[in-house]
């Protein structure tokens, strides 16, 4: 069962959670052993970004975002 914390984050059963980056951008992580975060997944709302729109948002943001959340790269 999913939990959702005061400051809006939503934690689920598997030591994972949701967080709003901006508005209609949600983020899933998972947090590492060494402190950072791994990215399991972007949603994108349909109310706020079309197909097109969402794909150049991540390519504009997504190293931004990766940065932000201490999101480590898959070696």
């Amino acid at each position: 069962m999913d939990r959702i914390l005061a400051n809006g984050t939503r934690q689920t059963g598997k030591a994972e959670r949701v967080l709003q980056d901006e508005p209609g951008v949600y983020i899933t992580l998972c947090s590492l052993p060494d402190g950072g975060n791994e990215l399991r997944r972007v949603r994108f709302s349909r109310r706020h970004f079309t197909e097109e729109a969402a794909e150049r948002w991540w390519a504009e943001n997504g190293a931004k975002l990766c940065e932000r959340h201490n999101i480590k790269s898959a070696e």
